[in-house]
């Protein structure tokens, strides 16, 4: 089969994931997308700006509300959790835990970051590949690392 073919089948099914996660999330925003496989827990909590694009093998855990921005970019293999466990309790007994997550306008999550429950991250943040956040993130600096650590401040 010719290149052009795959082509027009890449498009159709972005569309039609897009309409499937359109009906199941909170919102999903005018011009945004899923373009691969992703894996939701409880889609409703879920609320997307516009032009914002979802790739493949993301994995969005949403035990209460996950707020993300308008033009974000959510690379492949993302992981953002609003849900835990409460480690001060004794394991046989342990709570599940949730904490709201915000990622504001324009942010990039490259590829394998996980951002854990309770982060707010600001407008034009980039968060390194494999990063794991669990603090909140300034507008547009860049962070990265395990744990996520500051690395430069961005031009806006």
């Amino acid at each position: 089969m010719n290149r052009k073919f795959f082509e027009i089948f890449k498009k159709f099914m972005i569309k039609e994931r897009t309409i499937v996660w359109r009906s199941l999330f909170g919102k999903l925003g005018k011009g945004s997308r899923v373009t691969g496989r992703i894996k939701v827990y409880f889609p409703e909590n879920i609320f997307v700006g516009e032009k914002t694009t979802l790739n493949e093998g993301v994995i969005l855990n949403a035990r209460t509300k996950l707020i993300i921005g308008d033009y974000c970019h959510i690379s492949p293999g993302v992981i953002i959790n609003t849900g835990s466990l409460d480690i001060n309790i004794h394991y046989k007994k342990r709570p599940h835990t949730k904490a709201e997550v915000k990622i504001g306008d324009g942010v990039w999550l490259c590829s394998g970051a996980l951002v854990n429950p309770g982060v707010t991250i600001g407008e034009g943040a980039v968060i390194a590949s494999g990063s794991v956040v669990n603090h909140d993130v300034d507008p547009f600096t860049v962070v990265g690392g395990v744990p996520a650590k500051f690395i430069k401040k961005l031009e806006h």
